[in-house]
């Protein structure tokens, strides 16, 4: 893959991941988050399944134990975890630790993969974009009243989320190939999505069906099409060879970057201030710097 069609695809993942949360809270007021994160991997699932039209059990069955391992860490304990995290923390520390998931993959990445150094340029662009980020997180509100005994709970329980998200990308990476990639994203939405609905019965509160209108079912359609297409760009991107974790992770900074633009647009009286201003800038460039040590990667013939 060209160097400037790996740009477009980062670019591409990254803002369709940021319009999550305008959906989300249309979908949120009937459906309760853990069953919603579980229909949105099923439903996505199906989308990919209709592209392909294909056994993806079949075109992965090398690696269909590990597949189901990383369905499993990721998104089932990632997506649950993160999701009961919610009930702990307050909004602006949720989107914080959320923010901050691309250092926590090049953690796991340099751990894991030999080739993953991190090189000055990573950990100067990964400082400033972190540092804008929870700013950013902290500026949107003032939240300290609802912090509680249990909010360390939250902490962890959110850190345990990052982890298990860095661990199954950096898997992915590692051991999925190009042409495994589309198969292997069904088969890890549909196990993992069932898995969530099956806990969600468990925990969740039940649905509140008379609340349920088209709005709703075409946000819920869409979140499950960001889940599909999202995550199909990006690990088609990560499973090139000529693609460092440590230097493409740092373009995540765009979620929360333009969450919060897309938040001052459209949602009533959420304006930004001069602080939110210079976040943004500095999650700009954080991508700018990592941008230049990315141009450096090889590209093959």
């Amino acid at each position: 893959m060209s160097e400037k069609k790996i740009l477009i695809y980062a670019i591409a993942a990254n803002l369709i991941w940021s319009t999550a949360f305008l959906f989300g809270k249309i979908v949120l007021v009937a459906f309760p988050p853990i069953l919603l994160a579980g229909l949105r991997s099923i439903i996505a699932a199906f989308m990919i399944l209709i592209f392909i039209r294909r056994n993806p059990f079949k075109a992965i069955k090398e690696n269909l134990r590990y597949v189901l391992l990383l369905s499993f860490v990721n998104p089932f304990i990632g997506f649950t975890i993160y999701n009961i995290g919610l009930n702990y923390l307050p909004g602006s520390y949720v989107a914080m630790l959320k923010g901050s998931s691309p250092a926590f993959v090049m953690l796991v990445a340099t751990l894991l993969i030999k080739e993953e150094h991190l090189s000055r340029k990573n950990l100067l662009s990964l400082s400033i974009g972190l540092f804008g980020v929870i700013l950013l997180s902290l500026s949107r509100g003032n939240e300290s009243s609802s912090l509680n005994d249990t909010f360390l709970i939250g902490i962890v329980l959110l850190v345990l989320s990052n982890f298990a998200n860095a661990f199954g990308t950096t898997m992915i990476k590692k051991r999925i190939s190009v042409k495994e990639i589309l198969d292997v994203n069904v088969v890890i939405n549909l196990v993992a999505g069932i898995l969530i609905v099956f806990v969600s019965l468990i925990i969740d509160e039940k649905v509140i069906t008379d609340k349920i209108h088209l709005p709703m079912i075409v946000s819920l359609i869409y979140l499950s099409f960001i889940t599909a297409g999202g995550s199909c760009l990006w690990n088609t991107i990560i499973t090139q060879d000529n693609v460092r974790l440590n230097d493409i992770t740092i373009w995540n900074f765009l979620i929360p970057a333009m969450g919060a633009l897309l938040s001052w647009l459209f949602i009533p009286n959420d304006n930004p201030n001069l602080i939110s201003v210079i976040c943004l800038a500095l999650v700009i460039i954080s991508i700018f710097i990592s941008f230049f040590d990315f141009k450096k990667i090889r590209t093959k013939a």
